[in-house]
C-alpha cells in the first residue's frame, strides 16, 4: 500500500511539473528589443539583445506588452500584444510572430517606424 501511495504522489508531482510551462522571447532581429508594459510606458521590463533569448519564469505569460527599439534616430515598435502561458514569440526586423506552447501561431505584429516622442523607449 505504501508503495502504491509513492507511486502516485511521484506522479502527480510529475503531471503538475510537466503541465508549468514558461514563456520565452527569441530575439532574430539585429536590434536590442525593449519589452514594455503598458504600465510603465518609459521603461523596459525585459531587454533582449540581438540573436538572443529571454526565458520567463514557468506558468507564466505576459500581457499587454510592446516590443519597440531605436535605431539611427528612429523608433520602432510593435504595438500592443500578449504572450499566452508558455508561449513564445519570434522578433524579426519587420515583425514578431505569437505562438502558444503548442507552437500554434496564433498573431503576427508588425514592427513599424513611429515617432520617437510617442514611442515607449526609442533609444535601446
Amino acid at each position: 500500500m505504501k508503495t502504491m501511495t509513492i507511486a502516485m504522489l511521484c506522479v502527480a508531482v510529475l503531471l503538475a511539473a510537466g503541465s508549468a510551462h514558461a514563456y520565452a522571447i527569441y530575439n532574430h532581429s539585429d536590434q536590442t528589443a525593449c519589452i514594455s508594459k503598458w504600465y510603465s510606458v518609459f521603461t523596459c521590463h525585459i531587454t533582449v539583445g540581438p540573436h538572443s533569448t529571454h526565458n520567463g519564469k514557468h506558468g507564466a505569460g505576459l500581457k499587454d506588452v510592446s516590443v519597440c527599439w531605436g535605431k539611427d534616430g528612429r523608433c520602432f515598435s510593435s504595438g500592443k500584444f500578449s504572450i499566452p502561458k508558455g508561449g513564445y514569440i519570434r522578433i524579426y526586423n519587420h515583425e514578431l510572430k505569437i505562438y502558444d506552447h503548442h507552437d500554434k501561431h496564433k498573431d503576427t505584429k508588425d514592427i513599424e517606424q513611429v515617432d520617437c516622442r510617442e514611442s515607449k523607449k526609442g533609444s535601446q
